[in-house]
């Protein structure tokens, strides 16, 4: 079999979202005998160089990317070899230029401009826009995201995304949307949106999520 390796991955370097140290990550995914390990923070890389020194500690090769919101939708961007590494960080210098502190966006003519040797993860589920993506972005590479975190409606969801994709003729990639290293760490990601939305955890329970699936799995 071909070893799993995460592309889709927040370190606490993502504010309020990720629960663990890039060099946690990076020694969880050696546990588990992961080859590879991206870092995909949203809307910028600053765990880059302590997550590439653990890296290098534990025999796992890095990816270096970020998770950026394009028109409203998140995408997953990553340098396709490590020496692309300034590809992201050039797309991301505009996503925050005129946005408040923090965040980030652009738009699929700005990512298409600042393409780069990137490849592309999107979990949307607007099949016209799937199908635009490919030639919007000059014959790139655009993954469509599949997550499977054992709620009781992933199984149909999944079924209904992986056939759209393949009406639309896109590859698919399994990526697990991890937010913490191990599943104790549930409990303080609970802690992260609470405060995000400014509430306490009963408060914020609409907004959290049913289980402590986020973790890094081989």
């Amino acid at each position: 079999m071909n070893p799993y390796v995460e592309l889709h991955c927040h370190s606490n370097f993502s504010f309020l979202d990720g629960g663990s140290h890039p060099a946690e990550l990076a020694f969880q995914a050696a546990e588990l005998g992961m080859p590879a390990l991206a870092i995909t923070d949203r809307g910028g890389v600053y765990g880059a160089v302590r997550f590439l020194q653990a890296c290098r500690k534990v025999g796992v090769k890095p990816l270096i990317g970020a998770t950026l919101e394009v028109d409203g939708q998140c995408w997953v961007l990553c340098a396709r070899i490590l020496r692309c590494y300034s590809n992201p960080c050039r797309l991301l210098t505009l996503a925050h230029a005129d946005q408040p502190k923090v965040e980030a966006r652009a738009t699929l003519a700005t990512l298409s401009e600042h393409r780069g040797d990137l490849f592309y993860l999107s979990a949307t589920d607007d099949e016209a826009r799937l199908r635009e993506l490919p030639d919007a972005l000059v014959r790139a590479i655009v993954f469509r995201e599949l997550h499977h975190h054992l709620h009781p409606e992933d199984p149909w969801l999944l079924e209904g995304s992986a056939e759209m994709a393949r009406r639309c003729g896109a590859p698919v990639v399994a990526t697990h949307h991890v937010l913490y290293h191990v599943p104790e760490l549930r409990r303080l990601h609970d802690v992260m949106v609470a405060i995000r939305h400014r509430a306490t955890l009963d408060e914020a329970r609409p907004h959290l999520f049913p289980n402590a699936e986020h973790h890094l799995k081989s």
